[in-house]
């Protein structure tokens, strides 16, 4: 392999925050401006924050859906990200746990519902 090859894998880019993500601009400013608001909100609300979202993320496989939840979750400064597929989510209770399990730092990303 060569040896100016940096990050051809996309498992082993990083994603820090929404300006790591090029192409899509016009999600990314929106998402940007929607967790603006969401921080402005939260810095004057006394008590509990309220939660961000739901945000649903569609498209074909390969424009970066994942990409921008890992972002999201990053932005956010949740501790816990939760990511699992739609088609392994067999019974209702096996969502249900994961929304208990929850709280105020845990995104969950649920990929092909």
């Amino acid at each position: 392999m060569d040896d100016k090859t940096v990050g051809a894998d996309i498992n082993q880019i990083k994603i820090t925050s929404l300006s790591h993500i090029l192409g899509q601009p016009q999600v990314v400013e929106l998402l940007g401006l929607h967790l603006q608001g969401y921080f402005n909100i939260r810095s004057t609300t006394s008590g509990p924050s309220p939660p961000f979202g739901p945000v649903i993320l569609c498209g074909p496989p390969g424009t970066g859906k994942t990409m921008v939840a890992l972002a999201i979750n990053k932005e956010l400064g949740n501790l816990k990200l939760v990511q699992t597929n739609g088609v392994t989510l067999n019974k209702k209770q096996e969502l249900y746990a994961i929304l208990i399990n929850a709280d105020e730092n845990t995104t969950i990303f649920i990929d092909e519902a």
